[in-house]
């Protein structure tokens, strides 16, 4: 199981490029009774090599990474949410199951997000 897991995680650990990759790892890992949630947020973000000397790491940060972290708190197992960016920057072609707003730490303002059909 860990090397399966390990291949899933090597594809959908990165950004994920489309609703697909989440959705393979959702079905992958709910055999294995692993509660798995995802959530998705688009906006500018820094990236790049971080670290020093001999350690070094890919990684974003900013405002965007915050505010997926949050969402994912948000989010049950099993399921996939998407913030309303993501969901009119796709021009509401995702199929949904409903709506939900939050109040998400170091927002001002009300947020809302979609959950996907699995």
């Amino acid at each position: 199981m860990g090397g399966y897991l390990s291949k899933i995680f090597q594809v959908t650990g990165k950004f994920c490029r489309r609703e697909s990759h989440a959705k393979t790892a959702q079905k992958a890992l709910s055999s294995y009774q692993v509660g798995v949630r995802c959530a998705v947020h688009c906006v500018e973000v820094v990236e790049g090599l971080f670290g020093g000397g001999n350690v070094r790491t890919y990684i974003g940060i900013g405002d965007v990474v915050n505010t997926a972290k949050r969402l994912e708190g948000t989010t049950l197992a099993g399921d996939i949410t998407v913030s309303d960016i993501v969901y009119q920057r796709l021009n509401q072609q995702l199929e949904v199951k409903h709506c939900r707003t939050h109040q998400l730490k170091g927002k001002n303002t009300a947020m809302k997000s979609w959950v996907l059909v699995a």
